[in-house]
């Protein structure tokens, strides 16, 4: 199902495995940001689309298979990743966590300064994901170097003298 968003172009539909896949057409890329009208348009929108997976699952339509159980699960899931694309932070708890706390610090959705702040919160995120890959570097570093080590030694007494040598792994 393909509706307008404001200026975009949002393409729904259902891959093999019965997932909703979202394309957007527009400009380059993927909207980052929606305003109010538009974040509305798209839940309308995504709600028809919804609307017509039940209804092709009640009547034995092509989603034959998604039916009961299965298709309040999928509408349920499919309504919270999505919500997540259309706030413009992506899909997961990251994102969702990020417009929780841009939201919170009373940046609006759309602005600059909500960009800023997720373009802030982003930079920590990374800035923290670089100290942890350190940090679990050293430590495999600190426990290699720590190893076990197995020794031979080979000696030999001739004449009262002893000798020999030492081999490590």
């Amino acid at each position: 199902m393909r509706f307008q968003v404001g200026r975009f172009t949002c393409e729904l539909s259902c891959d093999y495995a019965g997932k909703v896949v979202a394309i957007w057409f527009g400009r380059a890329v993927a909207p980052k940001y929606l305003n109010k009208a538009e974040r509305e348009q798209y839940r309308a929108s995504r709600a028809a689309f919804l609307g017509q997976l039940s209804n092709a699952g009640e009547t034995g339509g092509r989603s034959a298979t998604m039916r009961g159980p299965r298709t309040a699960f999928l509408a349920i899931a499919v309504a919270v990743l999505l919500a997540g694309c259309a706030r413009g932070g992506g899909i997961g708890l990251e994102a969702m966590l990020a417009d929780h706390n841009c939201e919170q610090a009373g940046y609006q959705l759309g602005t600059p300064q909500y960009a800023a702040c997720r373009s802030e919160l982003a930079r920590r995120s990374a800035i923290n994901n670089a100290a942890m890959q350190d940090f679990y570097f050293r430590q495999a570093e600190l426990a290699r170097r720590n190893q076990s080590q197995t020794c031979i030694y080979n000696s030999s007494n001739i004449g009262g003298i002893t000798s020999g040598t030492a081999t490590c792994r």
